[in-house]
């Protein structure tokens, strides 16, 4: 311990950079000193997830970024113990979580758990935390459980809206407009680069401009395709970013087409699909090397930017990241 000491503070705080952040836990209870050193030090989380349980018990894991997919924390404690170990991750500002999952799965016994969780996480935050703190989170992912509407708004309003960049969820906990207005004028909405819904979507589709959608609704409109389709190609983003979108009712194939800014050509990128009704490349005034390429089904309308000459390939990516696990 004493050579620990002796130490100059540059050589302990590279020592603690390496550390894993079980190791920096146990460390950070040796002294004050080490305290406060690896506080000074930001660590980033791959992954924590949280399951409320039966008895006001939570279920929480850690795994850390940078390794192997190592589960460096795993246990059901009660929810204040759980929420003072979530809040450590965030002691040094520059410290962020990649994902934020939330699964309650015995939500029919206790329909109000993840709501009295949540309540408790914004007093802890509001009680020890000043008002321009934010959670730096980059991923959420909400799957099964019921979340007042309220809630989920403020719980949005809590991330980072210059980390947060992609949303999971089976169903979108917000039904009323006028949240759902608020909803997408919150910083946090108009940054997001992806989202990804299962269930039918109550936002507009035109307030789903992001890099990768995948997003189910009613029924669609001709205009509101290919609107979203000129939005889509009109400002850069990066080459394999996609679109996909399915419905319950047919879409309009006719009108859509009728629609669009440059002659008809169905132009497959596969022969003998007859699922696919339509293929469309446009290209896009920003890139020279890239193309969009839209497929249009009965029910369902896929977009990719793909490299042009390597079409077939990029648009591979989008049938692999459609069945990407989002719990």
């Amino acid at each position: 311990m004493e050579f620990w000491l002796q130490l100059p503070e540059h050589f302990k705080k590279s020592v603690v950079k390496k550390l894993d952040y079980k190791t920096r836990c146990r460390l950070r209870i040796c002294s004050k000193l080490d305290k406060d050193l690896v506080d000074s030090c930001p660590v980033t989380i791959k992954h924590v997830n949280f399951e409320p349980r039966l008895g006001n018990q939570v279920y929480l894991s850690i795994e850390e970024t940078g390794g192997p997919q190592t589960l460096l924390y795993e246990n059901c404690k009660s929810l204040q113990d759980v929420l003072q170990d979530f809040m450590f991750i965030f002691k040094n500002p520059k410290s962020k979580v990649v994902k934020l999952s939330i699964a309650h799965f015995n939500f029919q016994r206790q329909p109000d758990a993840v709501n009295d969780f949540l309540f408790a996480l914004f007093s802890e935050i509001e009680s020890k935390y000043s008002s321009s703190f934010k959670l730096r989170i980059e991923k959420f992912s909400f799957h099964w459980g019921e979340m007042r509407e309220t809630n989920f708004l403020e719980l949005l309003k809590k991330f980072d809206s210059k980390v947060f960049k992609s949303i999971f969820l089976r169903k979108l906990p917000m039904k009323t407009p006028g949240m759902i207005d608020e909803l997408v004028e919150t910083e946090q909405w108009k940054r997001l680069e992806e989202v990804r819904m299962q269930d039918k979507s109550a936002i507009p589709l035109e307030k789903l401009q992001v890099n990768i959608l995948n997003v189910v609704f009613h029924s669609l409109k001709a205009n509101d395709v290919w609107r979203y389709i000129q939005n889509y190609k009109s400002y850069p983003v990066p080459h394999q970013s996609f679109f996909l979108i399915h419905t319950l009712q047919p879409l309009p194939l006719a009108e859509i087409m009728e629609l669009f800014d440059v002659p008809v050509e169905n132009e497959p990128l596969e022969e003998n699909n007859n699922c696919i009704k339509h293929t469309q490349r446009f290209r896009l005034p920003w890139s020279k090397q890239n193309i969009l390429v839209v497929k249009i089904e009965m029910r369902k309308i896929k977009g990719t930017i793909c490299r042009k000459g390597m079409e077939s390939e990029d648009f591979d990516v989008l049938e692999m990241n459609q069945l990407q696990e989002i719990v």
